[in-house]
């Protein structure tokens, strides 16, 4: 059970990581939003940091517990307990469908758009350039190095903010993402559920008179 813990306790740290890069994928581009609507100035360097943080999508990837691959959990007593580690993969299932939007899409537009506008290779100087953009390395002291240098052909900020696609990228960011970390909560509200009720087993095996 102490291996249980750990590995739920892993995993919700990883989901709140994984939370809080999208918290800020969805803030950033809020924020580039209201330049193209208002059309406040705004300088290149500050646009292009804004606008990294869409060069990610987040993903939850669970340890998996061996006790979910066995006869093990026909041990565990606490019939909630053994119902929600049963149901475990579905969870998890649930909010990989929800990811795979988002991945989907910069994979297979928001990517390849990027690299025809020019702006792939800026964008990735400005999002290594970032730490709160690392977030997902387990070590932050192993960040990579990236020895690239601006491209000369980007776009001017004008440009930029009047590229419809962009402003279409940009606004999934936002709705795709709100959907997932609603998901995400919902799960989080599992793994504590698992994690409390982990406990009452551990004090029902200790006091089987209570």
């Amino acid at each position: 059970m102490k291996q249980l813990q750990e590995e739920f306790e892993s995993n919700l740290q990883q989901l709140d990581i994984k939370v809080e890069l999208r918290e800020n994928i969805m803030s950033k581009a809020a924020e580039v939003l209201d330049y193209i609507d208002t059309e406040k100035d705004i300088s290149k360097d500050t646009l292009l940091q804004k606008m990294s943080i869409i060069l990610i999508a987040p993903t939850f990837d669970p340890i998996q517990n061996d006790i979910l691959q066995s006869d093990k959990i026909q041990l565990i007593s606490n019939s909630r307990l053994r119902r929600m580690l049963g149901n475990w993969p579905s969870y998890v299932t649930e909010l990989k469908e929800q990811e795979t939007e988002w991945v989907n899409l910069y994979s297979g537009y928001t990517a390849p758009y990027l690299i025809d506008i020019w702006l792939s290779r800026d964008l990735n100087i400005y999002f290594f350039d970032d730490p709160r953009n690392l977030n997902y390395l387990m070590d932050k002291s192993n960040s990579p190095r990236i020895n690239l240098k601006p491209s000369k052909n980007t776009p001017s900020v004008k440009e930029i903010l009047n590229d419809v696609k962009l402003e279409g990228i940009l606004s999934s960011a936002i709705l795709i993402n709100v959907g997932v970390n609603v998901e995400s909560q919902s799960l989080r509200s599992k793994i504590l559920d698992i994690l409390e009720s982990r406990d009452s087993e551990i004090v029902t095996k200790e006091n089987p008179n209570l």
